[in-house]
């Protein structure tokens, strides 16, 4: 039986799906709507822009490259400053190994985590996240006895996973280390691939509230407001999160 904090209620699980997934694409969808009703209802309407396309095309080029650029800078500002990926990265392990329970703690223990250390390792990029919890398990497994709860929970395999015991140190080694390896992929691939959409859509919609911004700070009139709003939300939210993972993959090569 799997324990209480492990399964969250259908009222949780709910609630993190609206937060992690549907509330970005309702930010995206309002952003979009507002864009394409400025474009149809603005002054000159749809199809009659109110300066010539040469200049309604450059306009709406530096309005996305602005709001795209702008919106990786928060982002990243915001993941240096404020911690967000150690903060994400170490509530995705602690979902992962047993809601906080007791391989959560083994897992800590074989890090050697400290006060000081933890926020450190959380906050490294998900491979080297990984590396981490793969020295992990090589000392763990030096020592089963000690930390075995995190070792069946890594493998996602709970009590079927073949731990070396005293009185059988050896086991089928092959078979247990592929299913510590695999489970170390298969939970670097998870947190990384859920950390990727959730900044690929925070910088798309965040693209767009700058796009509004600078909109409406500016004396764009006529359907060029509402183009301007779709380019920065689109193709300024591409441009974003592709400068975005630029430097992420800076930042894996200098660490």
């Amino acid at each position: 039986m799997s324990s209480p904090g492990k399964v969250p209620s259908d009222e949780g699980r709910l609630t993190r799906i609206l937060l992690a997934g549907a509330l970005p694409l309702i930010l995206i969808a309002v952003i979009a709507a507002f864009g394409i009703l400025e474009m149809i209802g603005g002054p000159g309407g749809l199809g009659h822009p109110a300066q010539s396309p040469a200049d309604t095309a450059r306009e709406a080029f530096v309005v996305l490259l602005a709001s795209g650029f702008a919106s990786m800078a928060t982002i990243q500002v915001a993941k240096s400053l404020l911690g967000l990926r150690g903060l994400y990265q170490e509530r995705q392990l602690w979902r992962w190994f047993d809601g906080g329970g007791v391989g959560f703690s083994e897992l800590r223990a074989a890090l050697s985590l400290s006060d000081k250390s933890e926020k450190s390792i959380f906050d490294l990029p998900i491979e080297q996240l990984a590396a981490q919890v793969s020295a992990a398990a090589d000392f763990a497994l030096a020592e089963p006895g000690r930390y075995p709860d995190f070792l069946r929970l890594l493998t996602r395999q709970g009590s079927s996973v073949d731990i070396p015991s005293e009185a059988d140190p050896g086991g089928d080694e092959i078979s247990r280390h592929y299913l510590i390896r695999a489970g170390i992929d298969q939970l670097q691939a998870t947190v990384g691939y859920r950390w990727r959409n959730y900044v690929r859509s925070t910088a798309m919609w965040l693209s767009g509230l700058y796009g509004i911004a600078i909109v409406e700070c500016s004396r764009v009139t006529g359907a060029e407001r509402g183009l301007d709003i779709l380019a920065s939300l689109l193709v300024g939210g591409f441009v974003s999160w592709f400068a975005r993972d630029v430097t992420a993959a800076i930042e894996r090569l200098r660490g």
